[in-house]
């Protein structure tokens, strides 16, 4: 069977289908849409100056991707820094995008992978025809790390990753876990309610975080659209259930530049620290974390100078090396 990242190419070779907003003599529009299916579109932000050199390829948190009302984004622009910023399927920019009467292919919160997110990553570095990617997870999006493909992404940079499932719903997680408990003495007759419950758990957290997004942008400011964005970030709680940044295969998928903010929320720090720990044990690299003073979860928007500061050094040096 073929993987979502396959399928996507074979139709964007046969009929690509690439809605942009095209302001600049640049090969690749600054804002648009790429549609793998009717049921899938994945949004995008960028701004390439020169496409020669290395590009910065921003995945999103969990609430959204990065766009050109951040601090961090607005400064990469002013400094002429290569970059595409990116919304998954699920989330706010992609969900304005699809046709009001389509099903997405997460309906019912259902579907939503981290394997899947990452076909998507490479999706739109093909499309896009990025030559020399630097992938940059934020928070959740550092679950979709391990399934980056190495070949094509040997090195990504990894900013203030997410550790755990309870990192990023602490009320959902220790709910889930409470029903697990419960509904686990009971054994499997009572699996439908067991399922039935922890999906109202989860819509009753995330509702009302769509309901923000929703009224925050007429595009989204409907029934459906707010369907849409809950059934989104339901599948996405959902697909990091059983995640835990610790137990990863770090042999096999990119190398890592891990980067942590210094008043990060303190189990997840210490989560994180002790990924990097088995890091270095599987991989026998030297890996010290950066550490951004003054910076919070959020690194690119508590300090995005002292972060940009980091990158375009990791930039130089890659662009240094294809000079030699």
């Amino acid at each position: 069977m073929k993987s979502i990242y396959q399928i996507a190419v074979l139709l964007i070779l046969a009929n690509p289908v690439w809605a942009a907003n095209k302001a600049s003599d640049s090969a690749i529009p600054e804002t648009g849409f790429i549609e793998i299916s009717p049921a899938q579109h994945i949004a995008y932000d960028s701004a390439i100056v020169d496409a020669d050199k290395a590009t910065l390829v921003i995945l999103p948190g969990v609430f959204r991707g990065l766009n050109r009302n951040d601090e961090f984004i607005k400064s990469l622009i002013q400094k002429k820094i290569n970059f595409v910023t990116m919304n998954f399927s699920t989330q706010p920019a992609s969900v304005a995008t699809y046709a009001a009467e389509k099903k997405t292919y997460f309906d019912g919160g259902s579907n939503i992978s981290s394997k899947g997110f990452a076909d998507e990553v490479e999706v739109l570095v093909d499309t896009l025809k990025i030559k020399r990617p630097l992938v940059i997870t934020l928070s959740y999006s550092g679950s979709v790390s391990q399934f980056l493909n190495v070949s094509k992404f040997p090195t990504i940079i990894e900013t203030a990753p997410v550790g755990l499932l309870n990192d990023e719903d602490q009320k959902s997680a220790a709910n889930l876990q409470a029903l697990e408990n419960w509904y686990g003495t009971w054994g499997i007759l009572l699996a439908p309610a067991y399922f039935a419950t922890k999906d109202a758990n989860y819509h009753q957290y995330w509702q009302p975080v769509a309901k923000q997004y929703s009224a925050s942008d007429k595009r989204l400011d409907t029934d459906e659209n707010l369907k849409r964005l809950t059934d989104g970030y339901v599948g996405m709680a959902k697909a990091i259930e059983k995640y835990d940044m610790r137990q990863q295969n770090f042999k096999s998928s990119p190398k890592r530049v891990f980067i942590f903010g210094e008043n990060e929320d303190e189990v997840r720090k210490k989560t994180q620290l002790e990924a990097v720990e088995v890091y270095k044990k599987q991989t026998g690299l030297d890996a010290k974390p950066i550490i951004i003073q003054g910076a919070g979860h959020i690194v690119p928007n508590d300090k995005p100078e002292e972060y940009i500061q980091i990158l375009s050094a990791i930039l130089n040096k890659m662009d240094e090396k294809i000079k030699k």
